[in-house]
């Protein structure tokens, strides 16, 4: 049976999904900006408790992380795409998750 699901759907990050998050804001770093004290050890920790913590949220392509997003109460604080899937439209599908009632039930 197919899954209902289909792999281009945002969907809760994993822990092991932390450290190409990381990659993904990382290869960013100079748009966003992040200063180099974002590329430790101590961040990639901070990123693995939020996904613990059910808070990041990825786009996936054959297991390739193309899209995340760190949404806390207070809303969005990264959305980031990966530069070679920019203009497919994951950035709304983030924006229309939010305002939507699954995504922001979880945050509650």
């Amino acid at each position: 049976m197919k899954n209902a699901i289909s792999l281009d759907e945002p969907k809760l990050a994993r822990v092991a999904d932390a450290a190409a998050i990381h990659a993904l804001l990382w290869s960013d770093r100079e748009a966003i900006p992040l200063k180099d004290r974002f590329n430790t050890e101590e961040t990639r920790d901070w990123i693995r408790q939020h996904c613990k913590m059910r808070r990041f949220w990825v786009v996936k392509r054959e297991d390739v992380i193309v899209a995340a997003m760190l949404l806390k109460p207070a809303g969005i604080m990264y959305l980031i795409t990966d530069a070679r899937f920019r203009r497919e439209g994951w950035a709304f599908s983030f924006y229309d998750m939010q305002s939507g009632s699954a995504m922001s039930s979880r945050l509650r």
